[in-house]
């Protein structure tokens, strides 16, 4: 038995590992780390067992007289407020949404009948500055007004916007956004930093572990004598921003302009030495190749490297520190970057507890 009674009803898998002992999961990560990066290990950043996602996806079902928040399902959906791995503090707000989506009209979508509105929920919460975003995941816009009405219902968001997502596909967001609240982002302290995020921002869903992430990457990169850094994936700056010090400059890409925006707030905000550039992935080896950086940090996402692989090597910086969310394609990735870098450093951070995913983050050094 579990912790999770949803799982032990059987009606919840997503914590695959839930009924192994957390020593067991974490000790079975490493052992897999280590072997593909082919080192000792430094200790791993271990997670709370319960409570530590602070950005939640919540699918819709049901109809206008009973929504449903939680699991959608084939035979039957099931509500999911009490979710154990999830914020308290956002827990706490789903029966709330439960209720203003029924006062105000936002018809559950029907993935077998392809009619309704309303596909999910996506809540983000610092609990360092408490501050709360909640996005609307919509088919269309015909319920864009009536949320727009009820934003006074809502004052415990600091954002809310709408994503119109019209496909009738699993995927979860679409490209457009439309924010409907005043304030565009809110803010999370990483120790003494300020990072902004807005609704597409890319955002850990643990961020206690993701702090120790963040600090482990720039207290390995103060033992390098570097004069420029390079982040190619850099998001809304949560690496760039920690790397950055006065005596030496990080540059940032990232193809999402909003993303490019907060980071560069944040960085004006605390007088830090670091730009940011929006620049498509075809493009930033240009301008990487003239900044020639003698650190560049990758934080790709799940898929890895992927295309960007190559121009990478052909780049080749003194040396790569590699953010890998996916052992799976770092496997992959590592089967090229072997053959030119040896790594100096790894270290698990359990991002992803009770499933079989992990955050890793590994130094290596041009041979």
């Amino acid at each position: 038995m579990s912790f999770c009674s949803h799982f032990n009803l059987g009606a919840c898998r997503s914590c695959s590992l839930i009924e192994t002992p957390y020593a067991t999961q974490l000790k079975e990560k490493e052992t897999r780390l280590e072997n593909l990066v082919k080192i000792t290990l430094e200790k791993s950043t271990a997670s709370r067992e319960q409570g530590f996602r602070q950005k939640i996806k919540i699918a819709v079902a049901g109809d206008l007289t009973h929504p449903i928040l939680g699991l959608v399902q084939l035979e039957q959906s099931q509500e999911l407020y009490d979710c154990p791995i999830q914020s308290s503090t956002l827990n706490g707000e789903l029966k709330g949404l439960y209720a203003f989506i029924k006062k105000w009209k936002i018809t559950p979508y029907s993935i077998h009948e392809r009619r309704g509105e309303l596909k999910a929920l996506i809540l983000s919460h610092s609990p360092v500055t408490g501050e709360k975003m909640l996005r609307f995941v919509l088919r269309s816009k015909e319920a864009l007004d009536r949320i727009r009405l009820g934003l006074s219902d809502l004052p415990q968001f600091k954002v809310v916007s709408v994503n119109i997502q019209p496909i009738p596909h699993a995927i979860l967001e679409g490209e457009e956004e439309i924010i409907l609240t005043t304030d565009q982002f809110i803010s999370h302290r990483y120790h003494d930093l300020e990072i902004f995020y807005g609704p597409q921002s890319f955002m850990q869903t643990n961020l206690s572990v993701a702090q120790e992430l963040y600090q482990t990457a720039s207290r390995w990169v103060e033992s390098i004598e570097l004069n420029c850094i390079a982040d190619l994936f850099c998001g809304s700056g949560s690496f760039a921003l920690h790397l950055a010090t006065p005596q030496r400059k990080v540059y940032g890409f990232e193809i999402s302009r909003e993303a490019v925006s907060l980071a560069t707030r944040a960085a004006q905000k605390q007088k830090l030495q670091a730009e940011f550039m929006a620049s498509s992935s075809e493009a930033v080896f240009d301008q990487l190749a003239l900044l020639r950086p003698e650190l560049l940090v990758v934080n790709p996402p799940r898929r890895g490297l992927a295309a960007t692989l190559m121009p990478l090597l052909r780049l080749s910086p003194e040396y790569l520190l590699y953010s890998s969310c996916s052992p799976e394609s770092l496997q992959s990735d590592l089967e090229s970057l072997l053959r030119h870098y040896e790594p100096q450093r790894s270290q698990l951070f359990d991002m992803f507890p009770h499933t079989n995913h992990f955050e890793s983050l590994t130094l290596l050094k041009h041979k």
